[in-house]
């Protein structure tokens, strides 16, 4: 690998690290969606920044952007707040508009604002190499002028506030009560998304960094809920979509900044299938080892009703509810009639139910009470008995039976 192609890798890793860091506490406060709108509505704060101090420096810019990431966000909570909207859909009118006055300014005021729509969208991840500076006798990209400041800032600022952040990512009651401030620490991280996407800019573009954003945090969060694992997945991620994604693009002769997208979302979607914490072929095996209970427990509650009837002995033998005889055939062992009753006990209370507080008729009512009997737990079993007063029979008059204890 050559300068060009290392420093390239390097700019891109660091880009990502800092939007993946902000993104998993995105990912826990469930406003993943505010990161796409704020790294879309600072632009108006990029060119009015320019505006007043004539200058494209960092800092100048990060604070144009951190007032239009906060003014985003107070503008999205006010919409809603007052007229009762969602706030994804006072999200929505918010960050189009300001984006929309963003290019506005960017076109109107082009020659006398050195910003190119088309970096400022797209990014420029292929030329960064190009332009660089010396630092202590090494050339090093520009890019990474702003780039590793805020990855250094999301460090440190995420390790000092990690338990207000996460206090509040589950509990803000909780966290108003230990005396934090949610309101604060929540505008507060929007601030630092608005820097993190403004330092990332002339890598991948307002566009694609809503990728490099929430890509890792998602797939991290469907392979783990510890937040620290999370931390470490996503920075695998991160780092290794902004690698793959570079050598796929050298490869294929094609955008760096779009194929490292398209990394990020083949890693969410290996995360879609092979997590172990909800993904695809888990969920499959769970929903077949589902069904052969359900089926398990449906030969129960019949082997309840007709201790003869064939095929009981093959499913059920193994775990422990049905015994075989030797003259007698299947009978149900003691744990099995414990299940067996409370699977009829709860497909009766559901009947009864849905008969006398819904108003279904009785023949309607077979199906619901077969599928809801494999869910009640018992506090259910319970409040239904106790909402029903009690019956001693269902509405085709079969008596429920009490649950023995088990």
């Amino acid at each position: 690998m050559n300068e060009i192609h290392l420093w390239t890798v390097v700019v891109a890793a660091t880009c990502s690290l800092a939007c993946a860091w902000v993104g998993v506490w995105l990912v826990l406060q469930r406003v993943s969606m505010i990161g796409d709108a704020i790294s879309h509505s600072v632009l108006p704060g990029l060119v009015v920044s320019f505006l007043m101090f004539g200058t494209r420096a960092p800092w100048p810019m990060f604070l144009g952007a951190a007032v239009a990431g906060l003014a985003t966000t107070y503008l999205t909570r006010s919409i809603a707040s007052a007229t009762g909207a969602k706030e994804d859909s006072s999200m929505g009118v918010v960050f189009t508009v300001l984006f929309a006055l963003g290019v506005l300014l960017i076109t109107r005021y082009a020659r006398q604002i050195d910003l190119d729509p088309g970096c400022v969208l797209y990014g420029l991840l292929e030329f960064v190499a190009l332009d660089t500076r010396p630092i202590l006798g090494v050339e090093v990209p520009r890019a990474l002028e702003t780039l590793a400041p805020a990855l250094a800032l999301t460090g440190v600022l995420l390790v000092l506030f990690r338990k207000e952040v996460l206090v509040m990512a589950f509990d803000p009651g909780l966290a108003r009560t230990l005396g934090f401030r949610p309101t604060a620490i929540y505008y507060g991280l929007m601030a630092l998304v608005a820097v993190v996407t403004v330092a990332s800019f002339e890598a991948v573009g307002s566009i694609l960094v809503i990728a490099m954003l929430i890509g890792p945090a998602v797939a991290a969060n469907l392979w783990t809920r510890n937040w620290r694992t999370m931390f470490a997945i996503a920075s695998l991620v991160a780092v290794g979509s902004s690698v793959a994604g570079y050598a796929l693009a050298v490869a294929t002769n094609t955008s760096v900044a779009g194929m490292m997208a398209v990394a990020v979302g083949v890693a969410c979607g290996l995360a879609a299938i092979f997590s172990p914490a909800g993904g695809v072929l888990q969920r499959a095996v769970r929903l077949r080892a589902s069904r052969a209970t359900i089926a398990a427990e449906d030969l129960l509650a019949n082997a309840y009703r007709d201790l003869e009837r064939s095929g009981v002995t093959s499913l059920l033998g193994d775990r422990g509810l049905v015994a075989r005889g030797w003259s007698d055939g299947a009978h149900l062992t003691s744990e099995g009639l414990i299940t067996a009753r409370r699977l009829v006990s709860g497909h009766r209370l559901v009947e009864t139910f849905l008969v006398k507080d819904v108003g279904r008729s009785p023949d309607e009512v077979h199906e619901s009470a077969h599928r809801a009997e494999h869910l009640l737990d018992a506090v259910q079993r319970a409040e239904l008995l106790r909402e029903l007063d009690s019956p001693v029979e269902d509405p085709h008059g079969s008596p429920i039976p009490k649950e023995p204890s088990a």
